[in-house]
């Protein structure tokens, strides 16, 4: 009766290094194995094979539905992706997120005291009549990177066209840290996540790939099962830095210090060694080392997770790119957060980009000026919730599957990916298909929620225009097709590069804190996240895991300070200003000094964070900070 299925010792999963990536469920001979959220669903009707929405890998997936609705993903076996694999949150998060009981499926109005289901006709006509008020220049719509092709370009060409505005960003802003003008760059080199089987050498900075990017990490040890050799730049113990003795551990925020050394000697250059080994950190005879299996290996596949795009100083990082960009032999792998954070970019939704990723003349405002105190008569959010409090504006629009954490004037419902259909763009330039398996008719059982594209389209209608008379899904895409410059004519799942862009003017670069304080506080970027909100609070067991939850310490730090797994810890920033007091986590793959916190880009569902604001709007990262217990 005490019969446990799981490690051994008592360990947890976590523990024992799975990446819950469910392929033990798929392989499994005897159907012992299930995943809890679609056990009960039976045998599906049919299968449809769809990309995943999470994240800009672009797996593909088996979508298997019963009645009408989608009970199960599991991975398809593309050569060209994920050969059957995924991480945890496209292979058992996606029915769970789609279904949830909290789904806002009607169109909703604030009248007076009350919010109250209304018609579609009413919510359009009341929103319409407030864009006319505002004008121009009071409006603002910031759109999700996790939208299709087919919403973003929509949502573009309502504020642009129909509005006559030029106020619409994107918080993929967020995730594509650095700006506009350097990840133009970066996709305009040679990316395939396919070849990294087939390199000779592979170079990993910043990258733990068990629960964010488990397909890449798979790629990897492949790799090596062929007699790929593997470096290894991160701080932090991983699971890539256990498969090499080639593990150079830099303080945080110095991965790009190695990378520009490490990119230099590729390229024939006689870089001391020693000068960089000291900056960053680690031993010299460990970067000789390393630099010896990058300089000679004849292909050679750089990925660099998100992490190292989120520090404030990226000067030394870009510089190793570009110097890696001008060698012939070299794959690269950037990783970012957003399914279709490249989609944003080539489709000008930015308010200084156009079609293309070219710079536009005519340049509005977006999220930097809202955070900076901006307040818009208007505000459209379309797909993202980037604040845990009400946006100061006078009117306040969400176009999502759920309601916000607060008072909103208007809510639109739209439809998920799986009802909604259309395409997305991976960080290779695949162009692939979201496929719609669900179908439900408008009522008051089913709700009344649409895709993206046709909400906007409405609108347009609702104001008087003609420019958006969009039908379908496939009239949003040859429309695309005509407007930017190399987008193919059709889902076309072949990797492209994109035209470099110009103009942008260098990235801002964030001033980090002064040299003090007895612990490094490092902000890591949130991956749990799709339209809007956190997946942990829609997953069930994302949220048993708590992957981004809390501060994580090493275990003898917090034994030093007296704190115990689960207790509380204040951390307080350099110069004295306001604290943040949170759960302390042990991490063992934490160096000592440092702490790391996940700083969302959504904050749906994630209240208990409240008291981790102050720390959310520092500029640096890392910064410095004082540790303590917090007071009685």
């Amino acid at each position: 009766s005490r019969t446990k299925i799981g490690p051994a010792f008592g360990r947890s999963h976590v523990e024992a290094g799975c990446e819950f990536c469910g392929a033990c469920v798929d392989v499994c001979p005897t159907g012992a194995l299930a995943d809890k959220a679609s056990k009960w669903e039976g045998r599906p009707d049919g299968c449809r094979v769809s990309t995943c929405p999470i994240c800009p890998v672009g797996c593909q997936l088996e979508l298997q539905h019963k009645g009408g609705r989608l009970i199960r993903a599991k991975g398809h076996l593309d050569a060209e992706v994920n050969d059957g694999q995924l991480c945890v949150k496209g292979r058992f998060g996606l029915p769970e997120a789609t279904h949830h009981f909290g789904r806002a499926r009607k169109p909703m109005l604030r009248k007076g005291e009350f919010f109250r289901e209304v018609a579609w006709e009413e919510a359009l006509a009341r929103v319409a009549a407030e864009l006319r008020t505002a004008g121009p220049e009071g409006l603002g719509l910031l759109a999700s990177p996790d939208l299709t092709n087919e919403g973003l370009f929509a949502a573009k060409r309502f504020v642009r066209e129909s509005l006559g505005s030029s106020n619409i960003d994107s918080t993929a802003r967020r995730e594509l840290a650095g700006g506009p003008e350097l990840w133009a760059r970066i996709f305009s080199l040679p990316i395939s996540i396919k070849d990294i089987r087939s390199s000779e050498a592979i170079l990993a900075v910043g990258l733990d790939s068990r629960f964010d990017f488990s397909v890449v990490g798979t790629k990897v040890r492949q790799a090596l099962d062929s007699g790929a050799r593997l470096a290894v730049v991160d701080p932090k113990d991983s699971n890539l830095a256990r498969y090499t003795d080639d593990w150079l551990r830099p303080a945080p925020g110095r991965e790009g210090l190695l990378l520009a050394a490490l990119a230099a000697r590729r390229a024939g250059r006689d870089v001391p060694l020693a000068a960089a080994a000291g900056q960053a950190g680690v031993e010299t005879a460990a970067l000789e080392r390393a630099s010896a299996l990058v300089s000679s290996a004849g292909r050679l596949t750089v990925i660099v997770g998100p992490q190292a795009f989120h520090y404030a100083d990226l000067g030394a990082l870009v510089e190793g790119l570009l110097t890696l960009a001008g060698r012939p032999d070299v794959n690269f792998v950037p990783l970012y957060f957003g399914a279709n954070s490249r989609g944003v970019l080539e489709l000008g939704v930015f308010p200084e980009v156009g079609p293309g990723g070219l710079s536009r003349q005519a340049r509005g405002r977006g999220l930097d000026d809202l955070l900076a105190g901006w307040r818009p008569k208007v505000l459209y959010l379309a797909g993202d919730v980037p604040f845990l409090d009400r946006p100061a504006c006078d009117f306040l629009v969400v176009q999502d599957t759920y309601l916000p954490p607060f008072e909103v004037d208007a809510f639109l419902p739209a439809a998920s990916f799986a009802e909604a259909g259309g395409t997305l763009v991976n960080l290779e330039g695949r162009v692939q298909e979201v496929v719609q398996v669900e179908d439900p008719p408008e009522g008051a059982r089913t709700g009344f929620a649409r895709p993206d594209w046709r909400i906007f389209a409405d609108l347009a209608a609702a104001l008087g225009g003609t420019g958006l008379g969009y039908r379908s899904v496939q009239d949003v895409f040859k429309d695309i097709r005509r407007a930017v410059p190399g987008f193919p004519a059709g889902v076309n799942r072949r990797p492209r590069r994109m035209e470099p862009g110009d103009g942008f003017g260098p990235a801002g670069k964030r001033a980090a804190d002064p040299e003090r304080g007895s612990f490094l506080l490092v902000f890591q970027p949130g991956g749990q996240r799709h339209r809007g909100v956190d997946l942990s609070s829609k997953v069930g067991g994302l949220g048993e895991l708590g992957l981004e939850e809390g501060f994580r310490m090493n275990p003898e730090d917090l034994e030093a300070l007296g704190i115990g797994a689960g207790g509380a810890v204040t951390v307080t920033p350099d110069g004295g200003r306001t604290a943040a007091s949170g759960p302390a986590r042990p991490d063992e793959a934490c160096p000592r000094g440092v702490v790391y916190v996940t700083r969302p880009v959504v904050f749906g569902g994630l209240e208990a964070r409240r008291g981790l604001l102050p720390l959310f709007g520092l500029e640096g990262n890392p910064v410095r900070v004082e540790v303590s217990r917090p007071s009685p």
